[in-house]
């Protein structure tokens, strides 16, 4: 497909600057002078010329940008202080394939004096303004020797990643991009029809392998997606094909595959540390026990075959049942450490997919994405959560059950290499692993995850409210959730642990309307006094539907 094609335009955008002298300090004033320097071409001068200047309406600092460049402009200059407005030029199609749409780069810095000797002042502050870094802790990161690079971004756009490069270049401080993670799949939309419906639905039959009724009932529910997870070339071919017969088609997200943790040779924890941060998780008592005989399995292993000589094949495969929220993802993420640790599986990273992930629409897709995902998950741990899904639908058309066959066959040819976790509901998981006959015998260890009781839930509260905000929760407030938390059991186990990550999270924002209410974080309340109300923390009357007697009870924030 031709980018410069007039049909494929780009939405466009110019990026406006408010005036700003009357809102902002002079430090701030500063930090804009130099954001508008490293984004435009002006230099320091016509820089702040253009940022102290009051004038009737906003300045144009760029002007025909992409709407990734766009958003750039706005996130830094609104980081620093700065008011500024985008307006549309022209809202072209979204199926525009721009290079390197998806793919996410880590950019690193080379620091230290002999590096930046001539730009330290400049690179600090691009670094502070590029970041979430304070100024001190974007002078310690620059001036700092190491061996390597550091770090300054991760899993960035490359429109994110060029800005970086093109800023701190820009000052003179040497920065490079790695990609992380490249775009390989596409999603491909039919929006509207047009006037040639008939061969619309032959072009969706031939795209899809469909049978006539499907493929007409498919274009008839337009808005639908007609390819998922197809390659760049393939969505390519099919937008161009729709696209000549009047449809209007659209490019979606990618179908992408999360691989949630990668370990090197430098991270490496031991055993004992993965087994002290499963002794530290609350309420799973049970699991840890079940996941310690996995240990002592491979120390009995281990002995067997060194005093006779008996290899005794690993048992990797686990299934894990119970209601969501309930900690399998995480314990999934610290048994594929585990198997790294005891030298099971050589790189002990976690790839968690789910049916989306593996289940294609047309034959031949399925296969393809089943394998790419497998592929990825040797020397670790693929986990498959709500499993289940993959065999409980009952249609000629689905092929969930073609991705149970293949699974089946990769872990017999990659037994050493991979160990597979599969989750979801108890009852359901029953049903997932009698729906093949291979299944059985390859997921001899199932983990149960219990509800977490009410106790528990008031635990996992206090974990989250000290960790995310600094707040302790005194004996009063306590029971004051734990009544809150035993008032309906069956609505907790829709969200188990997330429920009361939740809670902290709502009972935060009640209390931030609580101050505003009474007045606070305005120019009536001095900064003590604000400060002083806010260290208070959390009152009873935070706690959504909460039974309220006698005071209420604060809690206080570490400041």
């Amino acid at each position: 497909m031709d980018d410069n094609d007039d049909n494929n335009t780009k939405d466009l955008y110019d990026v406006t600057l408010e005036p700003c002298t009357q809102d902002l300090g002079w430090d701030d004033l500063k930090k804009v002078t130099f954001a508008v320097e490293l984004l435009t071409d002006l230099d320091w001068e016509a820089s702040k010329e253009l940022v102290l200047t009051d004038r009737d309406g906003p300045a144009t600092i760029a002007e025909g940008v992409s709407s990734a460049e766009a958003n750039l402009f706005v996130d830094l200059l609104s980081k620093v202080g700065a008011k500024v407005v985008v307006i549309p030029l022209f809202e072209g199609n979204t199926h525009v394939f721009e290079e390197n749409m998806n793919d996410l780069y880590d950019v690193t810095l080379e620091t230290g004096e002999e590096n930046v000797r001539w730009c330290v002042e400049d690179t600090v502050l691009a670094v502070c303004v590029l970041t979430d870094l304070d100024w001190e802790a974007s002078k310690e990161l620059v001036l700092t020797d190491r061996d390597g690079p550091a770090t300054i971004a991760e899993g960035v756009s490359s429109a994110e990643a060029n800005l970086f490069v093109d800023l701190l270049s820009k000052v003179g401080a040497k920065v490079a991009t790695t990609l992380v993670k490249e775009q390989t799949s596409f999603d491909v939309l039919l929006i509207a029809v047009g006037d040639q419906k008939i061969k619309v639905i032959k072009e969706v039959r031939a795209l899809t392998n469909l049978g006539l009724k499907d493929s007409k009932d498919l274009v008839d529910g337009a808005p639908q997606t007609v390819l998922e997870g197809a390659s760049k070339e393939d969505a390519a071919k099919a937008i161009e094909a729709l696209e000549a017969l009047g449809a209007v088609v659209g490019l979606i997200n990618e179908c992408s595959v999360e691989i949630v943790e990668e370990t090197d040779e430098c991270s490496v924890e031991t055993v004992e540390e993965i087994l002290a941060e499963l002794d530290e998780l609350i309420g799973l008592d049970a699991v840890t026990a079940k996941v310690e005989e996995l240990v002592h399995f491979k120390e009995l292993a281990d002995y067997l075959e060194k005093q006779s000589g008996v290899t005794v094949p690993p048992a990797l495969n686990l299934v894990f049942t119970g209601n969501p929220g309930t900690g399998k993802t995480t314990v999934a993420r610290l048994v594929a450490k585990l198997y790294k640790a005891l030298g099971m599986l050589d790189k002990g990273h976690l790839v968690e997919v789910s049916r989306a992930d593996l289940v294609g629409h047309w034959i031949g897709e399925t296969e393809e994405k089943v394998m790419k995902v497998f592929e990825s998950a040797l020397g670790g741990v693929l986990f498959i959560d709500e499993a289940y899904s993959l065999s409980c639908v009952d249609s000629s058309r689905d092929h969930g059950h073609q991705v149970i066959n293949l699974l089946v066959q990769f872990m017999e040819n990659h037994r050493d290499r991979l160990a597979v976790v599969v989750a979801g509901y108890s009852k359901e998981m029953e049903g997932f692993i009698v729906s093949n006959p291979g299944l059985h015998s390859r997921f001899p260890s199932f983990i149960d995850f219990k509800n977490f009781s009410a106790s528990e839930l008031v635990e996992i509260f206090k974990s989250e409210a000290a960790a995310s905000f600094g707040i302790e929760i005194n004996d009063e407030v306590a029971e004051a959730l734990h009544d809150w938390f035993a008032e309906d059991p069956k609505e907790n186990e829709k969200g188990n642990g997330r429920l009361a990550r939740n809670l902290v999270n709502e009972m935060v924002g009640k209390m931030a309307a609580r101050l505003v209410q009474n007045g606070y974080f305005t120019e009536e309340k001095d900064d003590q006094s604000t400060q002083k109300t806010v260290a208070e923390g959390f009152t009873v009357e935070d706690i959504p539907n909460a039974r309220l007697g006698g005071n209420p009870v604060p809690v206080g924030f570490y400041l």
